[in-house]
């Protein structure tokens, strides 16, 4: 399985295979790429670079072979690099340590409930235990799904919401239909990271990937599909002031001063201990909704007819789910660890019998409210005037 097998790095870290002998003659493109190369707005970027524009392509009539690539340094210039890192490091986690304090200190004291009455914004390490939130192993299985967008912006209208409180309420009202399925319906919301892409022009100018994350709860234990959108919205919204309060910065200032090689021996302790069946869940999942190209692509002459995006899974996060918006429809990609999540087709599935869940209430809303217009209208106007 291409999702299970771990990217050989001896090499660049990225792949790309061709899968042949599809349904109807359809060929895939899989790609593989690490995080640490870009985030999901990159990729998305990367594969408008990838495909043409046309049908047929125009004729490249040269390639140039020239190199820019910088040169590899010699080992004073590592020493030298190495020497100024450290010698700037105090001062770096000091200025970290004193603009976290100072973001985080009006939210102190704050408990759990919002200076507006309403509750705070959800906490990481409060999450419910779900088989998600295991130790998870190398294999993978994933899954597919699709919406279309109008029925989504549809959606958004009718309640006043964004594209990515759809996206979340279709993922909960999806996760809510696994976990009965399952018998592990929770009592309280999951709690998802959802990735935030920050300042684009500092991840160009960095060459590399620029991703913050908030906490959004989803709440799997309420059957109501709009009451569960409307929570969805508030947890939203408080997240998107926590994070600004903290600044979009702060996960990327501390990974700067965090020494990087704790980074891959604690993950690996923490993989090997299986603390991830002990501790408190950081979360349940990551969901990410990234903007793809709202045009055709093609592919050697061959028109794309669907993007799915798969994205990492964690110990103690086995199951991801990430939308790709592309021409008039949104693709969904569920990669899951089998131990985490047998069946991930049920989710899959239940994103697009969630969209069609809401749309059908959002139609009855829009209409409604037509209706209260037009009578309105008529009331207000006396006689035929203004009757057309």
């Amino acid at each position: 399985h291409i999702a299970s097998r771990p990217l050989d790095r001896r090499r660049p870290l990225w792949e790309l295979w061709i899968v042949e002998g599809l349904e109807n003659g359809h060929i895939a493109l899989v790609s593989k790429i690490h995080h640490a190369l870009m985030d999901g707005v990159s990729g998305a970027e990367v594969m408008g670079r990838l495909f043409d524009l046309e049908p047929l392509a125009p004729h490249c009539e040269s390639v140039s072979t020239a190199r820019s690539t910088e040169p590899v340094p010699t080992s004073l210039e590592l020493l030298a690099a190495a020497a100024g890192s450290l010698a700037i490091g105090p001062l770096r986690l000091a200025r970290t340590v004193l603009e976290t304090g100072r973001s985080l200190l009006p939210l102190i004291g704050s408990g759990t409930e919002a200076g507006d009455g309403e509750r705070a914004a959800v906490m990481p390490f409060t999450a419910p235990r779900t088989t998600f939130t295991s130790t998870i192993s190398a294999e993978r299985t994933v899954a597919f799904g699709k919406a279309d967008l109008a029925d989504v912006r549809t959606i958004k209208t009718a309640f006043a919401a964004t594209v990515n409180d759809v996206v979340l309420a279709a993922c909960a009202g999806a996760l809510r239909r696994y976990l009965i399925e399952r018998r592990e319906l929770p009592d309280k919301p999951l709690i998802a990271t959802v990735p935030v892409s920050m300042d684009r022009s500092r991840a160009r100018r960095e060459q590399c990937n620029n991703v913050s994350a908030m906490f959004v709860g989803l709440p799997v234990n309420v059957p109501d599909p709009v009451i569960r959108l409307m929570h969805i919205m508030r947890s939203s919204r408080k997240a998107k002031l926590l994070h600004g309060a903290m600044g979009e910065n702060v996960l990327n200032d501390w990974a700067q001063v965090t020494p990087g090689a704790i980074f891959p021996q604690a993950a690996c302790l923490f993989s090997r201990m299986r603390l991830a069946d002990h501790l408190p869940p950081l979360h349940n999942l990551i969901i990410s909704n990234v903007p793809g190209p709202p045009i055709a692509l093609y592919a050697g002459g061959a028109r794309v007819l669907a993007t799915y995006p798969l994205g990492p899974v964690f110990d103690g996060a086995g199951v991801n789910i990430t939308v790709l918006s592309y021409q008039d429809s949104v693709d969904l990609g569920v990669i899951a660890c089998p131990d985490a999540v047998p069946d991930p087709w049920i989710i899959a599935r239940g994103f697009g019998e969630s969209i069609a869940e809401l749309k059908r209430i959002a139609d009855l809303e829009l209409e409604s409210t037509e209706n209260v217009r037009a009578l309105r209208f008529e009331t207000s106007v006396p006689g035929e005037c203004g009757r057309f």
